[in-house]
Parts: structure tokens; C-alpha cells; sequence
């Protein structure tokens, strides 16, 4: 089940959503984000694309960071569905 908080940070909104999710490769699209993490009926587009297997077969527990006025992608990570990080756009994990 996803789950969605909003909070601020750096005084800057942002939303924070996670659940299960698929990652789909849209660069061939029009628009500025390259792949598209699906959180069931919501997406969110992000510019980093993760270097493991994705796709609508491949599913994951999701957190992804959105910035709350845009909906853009700014941070997102995916884990197999027993916790193991397996992709991560932040330095810190």
C-alpha cells in the first residue's frame, strides 16, 4: 500500500511518496524527465536511471522525493520487495 507525507525542507515543499512501484524508461517521450516511477494511478518523472533490471515486470518498494508545486523527481531509491537497496539516486545511502 503507498503511502504519501508532505513535508518542508530547506523551506523548499516537497512530497514524499512510497509503496510499491514499477520504473518505466520514457526518454524516447517528449518531456524533461527520463524515467517515469509508477506508485499504481500516480507517477512521478526523474532524470536518473537506475542501473539494475526495470520495467512494468519488476517491482519494488519505492521512496521518492517530489518537489509538491512541480511534481518533479528529485530523489528516489528502490528496494526488492524485502528491504534490499538496490538503487539509489541520493550519495548518503
Amino acid at each position: 500500500m503507498a503511502g504519501m507525507e508532505t513535508y518542508d525542507r530547506m523551506t523548499t515543499n516537497h512530497i514524499v511518496e512510497t509503496g510499491e512501484c514499477y520504473v518505466v524508461d520514457d526518454r524516447s517521450s517528449k518531456g524533461s524527465s527520463n524515467v517515469t516511477l509508477w506508485f499504481g494511478e500516480r507517477s512521478y518523472g526523474f532524470k536518473e536511471i537506475p542501473d539494475v533490471a526495470y520495467g512494468p515486470g519488476y517491482v519494488f518498494t519505492c521512496r521518492a522525493i517530489m518537489t509538491k508545486q512541480m511534481q518533479s523527481g528529485i530523489d528516489y531509491e528502490l528496494r526488492s520487495l524485502d528491504g534490499e537497496l538496490l538503487y539509489s539516486t541520493r550519495s548518503d545511502d
